[in-house]
């Protein structure tokens, strides 16, 4: 079914910290004078964040490079005797960056005043997700000491890097309240900086910009925003979330402006030094299983898609991305030697097998639909977090070959990255910008044909599904990887039939391996206790399966609505009208249309037959506003169209 992140303090941290405590002095006070205003104001809430405090210092190494060092500062303010909940927290640090100091500790009220319980015990871990480009982040586990309604919960670090080319990101709000956020960065006269605001509500950050001296500070604060919690089929946070991603654009070393990361062509400098030492000759294990696998072939076509069904198959994916492996795509050589590999040496040995067959193909960066940013809006490293390889056809036209998805046709490019840009290297210097298309609901289909008779009180089936595109990807990993004795209990988990008595028997699919033809599954099933009779009436509702009946989309939802992929269902549900039973009642046909989703719902009779055909389209990856509201009165009406039965009479 579809499914709509030293324990000494230097001075420098010293004079930072008194810095912020001046920008915010309420929001950190050491008395509890505001406790019953906050209360107030947030009523309703368990937790806020009352204060997010984060001060920048870019300052010129001895190397000429500028070094950064970031002094965070969190407040969390608990508002609810039930608080033990908050206890438990987690910060996380990129290895990129030298972890200079980091404490956390509970504020609790002592009278008057307040008295800190330090935090003593850190446990350090990794946490690893197979669908990050990049991950070498790390993450402190600990608990809180003794919290309770009115404490406050604190984190202080400070951390330091020497790369020019690495972003600083920053969170004004999140899902809970923020009473006040800052960013501060002061950089010295021969630093340039770029940035962009990106999410909901960026009007009420505050921006100032002062120098003094040598040196220019640029401010950005809020006050008051409200909780961005993600609702049910949310995109990703950064999508609402409103934040800023800061870069240094360049700066001036021993007389030379030094470009870092100001235009898109910058991005791609530092993109393509991290895949410039890779060889560009296959090596003769690569030109030797390339010509085994192509040698009956001679439309580049099937050459591309034979080359790319190999890799799918036979490269198992394993991420392994600490320090510099988080960028730099490994050896294609060494790919096939170890037989498995990242997003990154997928991509890399499918480019060699490719080339090795005398196609062009080209690595390619991308961001997954997770991140809501646009090379074309602003360069960032933070744009992307996946990579892929394009091969161009004998038309010019690029053909996304995602070596991580391993059901995917060719011509198929996974949902999670459609609609996207990719940064296509071309050479030194020279790199397309291309999108990905969104497959559109007629090439993500699936036809349920299901035939229903009623006796003896109990409803009976017998059901065939054809499915295409994505789905057919989506289903096929699901039953690869599970026992064919175990297919009948799967089924009541990929179709949403009308009730949980429902039970599948006599499951059969056609060969997992035919990825470039529709799936077809069948199977008996029973629905017990489901015709209603009344007098001498028997009611039969034929919608045995039901999408959507189950999502329930808030009022007011102030976040976009999200879907996995763009797909079009038809029920065809076919009733043999029992012997000595005639109809008496059929439904009218009912509909919603819009150009981007809609139903279609019709009766008709055929001889000794009803046939209910029931076609519904979701077109779309991603809406907001008004056309959220505009899919709620859909799913209203679609429900209401559920509820409809035929009616049987005794001749």
């Amino acid at each position: 079914m579809v499914k709509f992140m030293k324990s000494v303090r230097t001075d420098l941290s010293l004079t930072l910290l008194f810095s912020l405590f001046l920008v915010f002095p309420e929001s950190i006070a050491q008395n509890a004078g505001n406790t019953p205003e906050i209360r107030e104001k947030y009523a309703g809430y368990s937790v806020i964040n009352e204060f997010k405090g984060r001060e920048v210092n870019i300052e010129m190494n001895s190397e000429g490079i500028p070094s950064t060092g970031i002094l965070s500062y969190n407040t969390l303010y608990v508002l609810t005797d039930n608080a033990q909940a908050f206890a438990e927290s987690k910060e996380y640090f990129t290895a990129k960056a030298s972890l200079e100091s980091f404490r956390a500790y509970s504020r609790i009220p002592d009278g008057k005043k307040y008295k800190d319980l330090v935090v003593k015990n850190f446990t350090k871990s990794t946490e690893i997700n197979d669908g990050l480009f990049y991950d070498d982040t790390y993450v402190y586990t600990y608990n809180f000491p003794s919290v309770a309604k009115g404490s406050r919960l604190v984190t202080e670090s400070e951390i330091r890097y020497d790369d020019p080319f690495y972003p600083i990101m920053f969170n004004f709000g999140g899902s809970i309240p923020y009473d006040s956020s800052m960013l501060k960065i002061t950089i010295p006269e021969n630093v340039k900086l770029s940035f962009h605001l990106f999410g909901n509500d960026t009007a009420l950050v505050k921006f100032s910009k002062t120098t003094k001296g040598k040196r220019t500070t640029y401010l950005w604060s809020t006050s008051g925003l409200p909780a961005y919690s993600g609702d049910e089929y949310s995109p990703g946070f950064q999508y609402y979330t409103p934040h800023i991603i800061v870069h240094i654009a360049g700066y001036q070393s021993n007389g030379e402006y030094k470009r870092a990361m100001e235009t898109i062509g910058d991005l791609y400098a530092w993109n393509y030094d991290n895949i410039s030492k890779l060889s560009i000759r296959p090596s003769p294990e690569i030109r030797q299983l390339t010509d085994s696998l192509i040698k009956n072939c001679t439309m580049p076509v099937d050459k591309a898609r034979i080359i790319f069904r190999w890799v799918q198959k036979n490269i198992k994916y394993i991420a392994i991305e600490d320090g510099d492996n988080g960028f730099v795509p490994r050896e294609a050589a060494l790919v096939l030697q170890r037989r498995y590999g990242d997003c990154k040496d997928k991509s890399s040995l499918l480019k060699a097998m490719l080339l090795s067959a005398g196609l062009e193909a080209n690595l390619a960066w991308i961001g997954t639909r997770d991140l809501p940013y646009l090379y074309s809006v602003y360069p960032s490293m933070a744009n992307d977090d996946h990579m892929i390889c394009v091969w161009w056809d004998e038309q010019d036209k690029p053909v996304f070959l995602d070596g991580t998805s391993r059901y995917h046709s060719l011509g198929y490019p996974p949902a999670f990255i459609q609609g996207k840009e990719c940064m296509v290297e071309k050479g030194p210097g020279d790199f397309r910008l291309v999108e990905v298309p969104v497959i559109d609901a007629g090439s993500n289909t699936i036809t349920d044909t299901i035939r229903i008779i009623q006796e003896a009180g109990k409803l009976t089936g017998h059901a065939v599904s054809r499915i295409n595109g994505e789905l057919k990807a989506h289903y096929i990993g699901r039953f690869e990887t599970s026992d064919p004795d175990k297919y009948k209990e799967m089924i009541p988990g990929l179709y949403e039939f009308a009730s949980n008595k429902f039970q599948a028997t006599g499951v059969q699919v056609s060969d997992l391996n035919l990825v470039d033809q529709p799936l077809t599954i069948t199977f008996d099933f029973e629905l017990p206790d489901y015709a209603t009779s009344y007098n001498d009436a028997v009611y039969i509702n034929m919608n045995v399966e039901r999408l959507f009946r189950e999502i329930i989309l808030k009022p007011g939802r102030n976040t976009p609505l999200e879907t996995e992929l763009c797909y079009s269902h038809t029920l065809v549900c076919i009733l043999d009208i029992p012997a000595g039973m005639k109809v008496t009642a059929i439904p009218d046909k009912a509909s919603f249309n819009h150009p981007k989703f809609g139903y279609h719902t019709q009766y008709s009779r055929i001889q000794n037959q009803v046939i209910l055909t029931t076609e519904i389209t979701v077109n779309f990856l991603t809406i907001t506003g008004v056309e959220v509201d505009e899919f709620r009165n859909m799913l209203t009406s679609l429900n209401k169209a559920y509820l409809k039965s035929i009616v049987l009479n005794k001749i």
